[in-house]
């Protein structure tokens, strides 16, 4: 019986840290998501309109750019090649949609697939961490493109 009792309360312990640790990354995806949306749409002006072919070239170059910085955090975490081949995958879908959607669409469409590879990159704390305090510099500066 003591040996049950034993078993039910390491059990108990190792639900509690895993509930801490769901916590804790809901709580950062949120801020992730939020900054990342709300650093986008100090990007993003003139949200009814469609993207110019010069606005629409410079997203994607920022597009690439951030993929670039991307595979360096993937790099950097000793992440798989699958990772990477997600974030590349999901940016090129970002690109596609650009001339298809009005700025507003684009930005949480396009937004929401640059932030799913964001995301897939996000596993560990620290990584979420670094994202946190770099989404900015993830973006690029803050001038307003299209």
């Amino acid at each position: 019986l003591d040996d049950a009792f034993s078993a039910f309360e390491e059990w108990v312990r190792f639900v509690e840290v895993e509930d801490n640790i769901s916590a804790d990354l809901d709580s950062d995806i949120r801020t992730i998501k939020e900054q990342f949306f709300k650093e986008l749409g100090k990007r993003i002006k003139e949200e009814e309109s469609f993207f110019t072919r010069e606005e629409a070239d410079e997203l994607s170059k920022r597009i690439d750019e951030l993929e670039q910085k991307l595979a360096k955090l993937v790099e950097t975490e000793l992440q798989n090649s699958a990772t990477l081949e997600t974030v590349k995958k999901k940016m090129k879908e970002a690109k596609k949609d650009i001339p298809n959607m009005t700025k507003r669409k684009w930005k949480f469409v396009g937004g929401g697939k640059i932030l799913d590879a964001i995301l897939c990159i996000a596993k560990s704390k620290e990584s979420r961490k670094a994202i946190v305090g770099g989404i900015t510099k993830l973006l690029g500066d803050g001038t307003p493109s299209p």
